[in-house]
């Protein structure tokens, strides 16, 4: 062979058919099913106990951090909530759609009434809180609450839960709270 003559390569073809198929398998998916969710049922809605398993953050909250709950127990169906220390309150419910076990994340929204919870850690007043939730769809143990763990919480009023998905409200559930 010449200098500068260039040799044609036998495996050219083989090469070009390997990075075809690495290129195809790599844009080429499986279709993800689309999830729909058609609505949220509540299957529980007032006071419950609960064993508290954990922390996490929630920013956006009153207190910044979110209570992880093991050993659910409604015991009483209401919208009337006792502002007492240790009191919780809220909703269980069933994400309705498909496929069944997809994950939707839902934001959940409390409605505070006036004039909001002043928290004495930061000095924020809060008529609103806001912070994403992951649920799955057909899941029945689905709850969201609030549970009383301070004094300065205790603000009697309508506190009004709302659950979304994107610019859907798929829930509105008013409780009463008052002064024992």
């Amino acid at each position: 062979m010449r200098r500068g003559e260039v040799r044609p390569m036998k495996s050219m073809p083989r090469v070009l058919a390997i990075l075809a198929l690495l290129i195809a398998s790599t844009f080429a998916h499986t279709p993800a099913q689309a999830q729909t969710v058609e609505r949220i049922d509540i299957l529980q809605a007032g006071l419950y106990t609960a064993a508290v398993t954990g922390r996490a953050p929630a920013p956006g909250t009153t207190t910044g951090t979110t209570q992880l709950l093991g050993d659910i127990q409604f015991y009483q169906n209401t919208d009337r909530v006792p502002a007492t220390i240790g009191t919780r309150f809220g909703v269980n419910y069933l994400v309705v759609g498909a496929p069944e076990g997809a994950m939707v994340e839902l934001r959940q929204v409390w409605k505070l009434p006036a004039p909001g919870l002043r928290n004495p850690g930061n000095g924020n007043v809060y008529r609103e809180t806001s912070r994403p939730l992951q649920k799955r769809i057909g899941d029945r143990n689905a709850l969201t609450g609030y549970s009383f763990d301070d004094e300065w919480e205790r603000v009697p009023g309508p506190w009004t839960l709302e659950l979304w998905l994107g610019e859907r409200r798929l829930l509105s559930k008013t409780f009463t709270v008052f002064k024992p």
